[in-house]
């Protein structure tokens, strides 16, 4: 009898610790399934701004500088203002969009990074370290505005896909 509470009491602390090893690998499972799944969110899933952001984070570790990119951010300066890309340190700010269909809209969403970039560096007292402006959808002539606008203003440009005006952009 005593010998098969032994083995019992022995079975027992052996499936305590098995559980306890299960949990343990269960919660190191699914915190990496969590981590992925953030990820293809990030990169793909979400919206543009996620992607947007992850170039631009991506752009920054080459780099040399960690940093902590927000997206859709709203600063509580003269009113709000609302900042698509967003990081504090250093002072990175941007604009997303999705479609730009001709040069004037591209003109407004470069206004409206100007005005974000001067909220941005009111409210951190700083001076902006990158100015990013990401389009995912522009026609050629909208593109190479773009191009050669951002090269003098000092804009980092993401840009998704360029489409010729004879195809229709759906």
């Amino acid at each position: 009898m005593r010998e098969n509470a032994k083995l019992w009491k022995k079975n027992f602390k052996q499936q305590k610790e098995n559980e306890k090893r299960w949990k343990e690998s269960t919660n190191k499972t699914l915190e990496l399934l969590i981590n992925i799944i953030t990820d293809i969110r990030d990169m793909l899933g979400g919206c543009f701004e996620y992607y947007s952001a992850r170039v631009v984070k991506s752009l920054m570790k080459e780099r040399g500088i960690e940093c902590d990119i927000r997206v859709n951010v709203t600063l509580p300066v003269d009113g709000y203002k609302e900042v698509d890309i967003f990081c504090s340190d250093p002072l990175i700010v941007g604009k997303v969009a999705i479609t730009l269909r001709n040069i004037e809209e591209a003109k407004n969403q470069l206004e409206k990074l100007n005005i974000a970039v001067n909220s941005a560096e009111k409210f951190t007292n700083k001076k902006t370290y990158l100015k990013v402006l990401s389009v995912e959808f522009a026609n050629e002539e909208v593109a190479n505005f773009l191009k050669e606008k951002c090269k003098e203003e000092g804009i980092y440009l993401i840009l998704g896909r360029e489409y010729s005006l004879g195809i229709p952009l759906y």
